[in-house]
């Protein structure tokens, strides 16, 4: 799943593969839904993390 992509997300890349918008993905990262780092101003989502997300029946 998601073997194209690297191994380290940026929010645009997450918002392309959920198909939502910038605003909609910024959102599921402040509020934890995603896991995510920030570095600096950056969001960062590890791959594996985006995975279980859509893995999770309740986010389908």
């Amino acid at each position: 799943m998601l073997e194209e992509y690297d191994d380290i997300l940026s929010p645009q890349v997450v918002s392309y593969i959920l198909g939502i918008g910038k605003n909609v993905t910024l959102r599921l990262l402040q509020n934890g839904e995603i896991p995510a780092k920030k570095v600096g101003n950056q969001w960062r989502i590890l791959k594996s993390d985006l995975i279980v997300y859509l893995q999770t029946p309740s986010n389908r």
